[in-house]
């Protein structure tokens, strides 16, 4: 299944360690914010063993088929997209272009919560105007406030649980995937507990609203000459 989903295992021999130590701490991002925000999926593999385009991946599988998601959970789904940049910023000091798509996803997110299903201080809906592009452009200082205060929270985040990144990240290194079960024993080992209930995520305070000004446009999705680590 991995196989199909993913593509075949390519290790990249060539790589520096210092590399393979920036892939190693972007996923553990992605795993420590899985693996404590998301109620209902479970980590199902971490890995910085290439497959196919992607340098690295982290992934998760529902535990129960699931029809709606609150604003929390897409809340909870942003935070986890922005973790790995959140780490590198942290932990490794510098930023990677690795997050390509990762800011893209979380961008989209941000407009949908916004934008599309009223889950900040508007009830307006793009959908309505047939014209999504135009859309996310008058919304981005709003999209990008909210991306912000995310970051923030999960900075926080994984500042709290700096050893269970640094663990994860070492592991990887080490033995190249991890799967839940074992992301599940590295926690019980650090924290004596299995994981408590994921916490309800919602922005810190209301979007301010913005005077009114010529919208800005979003910024086109940098290509990296392939895909960046997921």
């Amino acid at each position: 299944m991995e196989t199909y989903e993913w593509g075949l295992k390519q290790p990249l021999r060539s790589m520096s360690d210092d590399e393979k130590r920036n892939v190693a701490y972007h996923e553990a991002g992605h795993a420590v914010a899985q693996y404590l925000l998301k109620a209902h999926a479970r980590v199902w593999k971490v890995t910085i063993i290439r497959r196919g385009d992607s340098l690295g991946l982290a992934a998760t599988k529902p535990t129960q088929e699931r029809y709606n998601r609150t604003d929390s959970e897409i809340l909870a789904d942003i935070q986890v997209c922005l973790a790995a940049r959140a780490v590198e910023e942290e932990f490794l000091g510098k930023k990677l272009n690795g997050v390509t798509s990762d800011l893209r996803r979380a961008t989209e997110m941000a407009g949908t919560y916004l934008g599309m299903v009223g889950m900040g201080d508007d009830l307006f809906s793009y959908l309505a105007i047939g014209s999504r592009t135009e859309a996310l452009k008058a919304l981005r200082p709003k999209i990008n406030e909210l991306l912000k205060d995310q970051m923030q929270q999960v900075k926080e985040l994984v500042k709290e649980h700096a050893e269970f990144v640094h663990a994860i990240a070492e592991e990887l290194l080490m033995r190249g995937d991890l799967t839940g079960e074992e992301i599940e024993q590295i926690y019980v080992r650090l924290y004596g507990r299995t994981r408590p209930e994921p916490p309800e995520v919602k922005p810190r305070a209301l979007i301010e609203s913005f005077a009114e000004a010529a919208p800005a446009q979003l910024p086109e999705e940098v290509g990296d000459g392939g895909r960046d680590p997921e």
